[in-house]
């Protein structure tokens, strides 16, 4: 009542007996036995009960046939070697084939063993514990007509293509999505706290300040948004400390505890000459001298809109300091990276009358 097949690289062959009685029956009759009990045992499992009409034997005759088989074979092994298929032998229960089973149409089997790999088509080989196509990808549910569970339900992907993943995803080069949402009724959270201390490692065109870099140096990690050739644009520290490389546009207001304008580098200023100061920020202070009326501030951010706020920090004797001129930067202002302020634009702050005494101010442009 089973079929088995089996197969080894190294192949040992059944002992054969000797001397070997010769078979009362041919090979021809022998197959013929083999479907005509075949045939049999389906009939009666239907509940015929009567014997095959193709095999033209009755169940009394065909018992008597395998028996005489079996006589005539070697007592001890209980098998029969046919001369015409060596490597085919029959018992009451098995049918053991050495060599190899060619099945050109279908097969019904109930159970199958495969003690070694199983091979598709020549394409998909499973063996080993794996599933490996040889010229062509792996589809699984090609035709798309249900979806995919993985592990007991902790993967689920739908015949849509939405996957649902019950613990954490990790992933290792890049992550490419349209866009990026929470769950209904739920929080996007994006935690920086997270990250081992040896991945915190700093890349040379970060814009964090040493505070943020101590910060990540502890464990934490930045949220960085990168633009054109891979420059950080936007840093978003785990203290919540942020920094923008470019303009920052909001449609409402704002609210801040402190507002420090200055560039990504730490501000450098200085009098150049007397009564001649150059700054790469935006805000600032300077010295009108004692016995001057008027000094000139550069800065690459003046241009033909902007205004300038002036505020003394001294007093000025009842005078009133005041924007006398400023020009717009004319191109590219290179100060402080080659010492001169070439092309940068400036303003003239100044006073009526000069006074005895240095009177300090604070400026401030507003683009």
């Amino acid at each position: 009542n089973q079929i088995s097949t089996t197969f080894s690289p190294t192949p040992t062959p059944s002992p054969m007996p000797s001397p070997t009685p010769e078979p009362t029956l041919n090979p021809e009759q022998t197959l013929a036995i083999i479907t005509a009990l075949d045939n049999l045992e389906s009939e009666e499992s239907s509940g015929s009960g009567t014997a095959t009409a193709s095999a033209n034997l009755t169940s009394e005759e065909i018992e008597a046939m395998v028996e005489e088989i079996l006589t005539s074979a070697d007592q001890n092994n209980n098998y029969l070697e046919l001369n015409s298929y060596p490597s085919l032998t029959i018992s009451k229960d098995l049918l053991n084939i050495n060599r190899g089973l060619a099945v050109n149409g279908p097969a019904l089997l109930n159970q199958v063993t495969i003690t070694q790999s199983l091979n598709i088509g020549g394409t998909l080989n499973l063996a080993d514990n794996a599933i490996n196509t040889f010229n062509e990808p792996l589809y699984l549910q090609s035709f798309g007509l249900a979806g995919i569970d993985i592990l007991a339900g902790k993967i689920r992907i739908d015949k849509s293509g939405n996957a649902i993943f019950s613990a954490n995803l990790e992933v290792q080069g890049e992550l490419i999505a349209k866009e990026i949402k929470p769950a209904e009724n739920q929080n996007l959270v994006i935690n920086l706290a997270n990250i081992p201390i040896e991945e915190n490692l700093l890349e040379e065109n970060e814009l964090l300040p040493p505070a943020s870099t101590q910060l990540a140096e502890s464990g934490f990690g930045k949220l960085l948004i990168k633009g054109i050739d891979g420059e950080t644009v936007v840093s978003i520290d785990a203290s919540g400390s942020a920094l923008f490389a470019g303009d920052i546009v909001a449609s409402g207001s704002g609210t801040f505890e402190k507002i420090i304008i200055a560039e990504k580098e730490a501000s450098r200023s200085g009098e150049i000459i007397s009564g001649v100061f150059a700054h790469n920020a935006t805000a600032g202070t300077a010295v009108l001298p004692a016995g001057k009326n008027e000094v000139i501030i550069y800065s690459p951010f003046i241009s033909e809109k902007s205004l300038v706020y002036i505020t003394p920090l001294s007093s000025t004797l009842n005078q009133v300091l005041y924007v006398k001129a400023q020009s717009p930067t004319t191109q590219e202002c290179r100060y402080p990276e080659e010492e001169n302020v070439f092309g940068c634009g400036w303003f003239k702050v100044a006073i009526d009358r000069p006074l005895p005494t240095d009177v300090r101010f604070n400026w401030w442009i507003i683009n």
